[in-house]
């Protein structure tokens, strides 16, 4: 491939990553319209990037950031201990409790979602979902890259309900996710008792 081939390349690569930043699941066709690409090349640049994990298709064709995506953030932040947890429980959390679940890093001044999970009910319009939360933990400053080291990240646990989720429902899903959030605390405590 020749050179400029492979500049174009990265440059869709990049457009479409950032088309993809602001948390906001896509399909191709609309990730082609923002990051100014061809349809072609959007879906060419699409599969090569699920194909590495750093995007996901659910079965209606909308892209996510994918597990990949989730761990260079999680390590980008200090959380780089959670990545395993996270990538086999949020899926189950999901699956569970029949609710999108998203792992969300604040650092007092902005909030931002790390990777979600939606449930098959989450595309429709209407009603907002009931929405439960509980923290995780810290990131330690001293883990955190050079530009952000003196800042410490607040990772929390959402879970996005059916609106119309019954008090059962929504007692046995907060017990499913202080489960889960326990497992993803435990890891990261683990990484910083471990050895040095």
């Amino acid at each position: 491939m020749p050179a400029r081939d492979e500049t174009a390349g990265v440059a869709a690569v990049a457009r479409i990553l950032v088309a993809l930043a602001d948390g906001r699941p896509q399909t191709v066709a609309e990730l082609a319209g923002a990051a100014g690409l061809s349809r072609s090349t959007a879906f060419a640049v699409a599969a090569e990037l699920d194909a590495a994990g750093l995007i996901e298709r659910d079965a209606g064709g909308v892209l996510a950031p994918g597990p990949a995506a989730a761990r260079l953030a999680l390590a980008r932040f200090g959380l780089g201990a959670m990545a395993a947890a996270c990538e086999s429980l949020i899926p189950v959390l999901r699956d569970d409790t029949d609710a999108s679940v998203a792992l969300l890093l604040c650092d007092g001044d902005k909030t931002f979602v790390v990777t979600e999970r939606r449930a098959p009910w989450d595309r429709e319009g209407g009603r907002p979902p009931r929405q439960i939360a509980t923290d995780i933990g810290r990131s330690a400053g001293s883990h955190v890259s050079q530009g952000y080291a003196a800042r410490s990240y607040a990772a929390t646990l959402r879970l996005s309900l059916r609106p119309n989720a019954g008090e059962a429902e929504v007692r046995s899903a907060a017990a499913c996710l202080d489960r889960v959030a326990a497992a993803l605390a435990a890891s990261l405590r683990a990484d910083c008792d471990g050895p040095v």
